[in-house]
């Protein structure tokens, strides 16, 4: 692992990180666990090589942690589009609301589910 240089090995941690974040922000439904067991997967082996890298590529934990959670932020504003509390947001705002405003965003649903059931 050492014979790489470590500017790769930044990618491909990176890369990883991306595709751990598509699969963690796996729109719910039947086969969500699917995309969360490779989430998983792909977190623990990432910690068994920076375990093995150790002192060589000493950001690669940082750095896969942080694309992962930007990367399921960004995908989930994305799937999103038709949450009524984000119905009228552009992309952006609805990022902001997703990562600071889940409370207010679930009582706009719990809401909304309640006035369904009323009718």
């Amino acid at each position: 692992m050492t014979d790489f240089p470590e500017l790769v090995v930044y990618a491909l941690t990176a890369l990883l990180g991306v595709a751990a974040g598509m699969a963690f922000a796996a729109p719910a439904g039947r086969y969500r666990v699917f995309g969360t067991l490779s989430g998983a997967l792909t977190t623990v082996s990432v910690v068994v090589v920076a375990v093995a890298v150790g002192s060589h590529a000493v950001w690669m934990g940082p750095l896969f942690a942080l694309t992962a959670a930007v990367t399921a932020l960004l995908v989930s504003a994305m799937l999103q589009v038709d949450h009524p509390g984000l119905l009228a947001e552009p992309y952006w705002r609805r990022v902001i609301l997703i990562a600071f405003h889940q409370r207010r965003l679930a009582a706009v649903q719990r809401e909304l589910n309640e006035t369904a059931l009323a009718r």
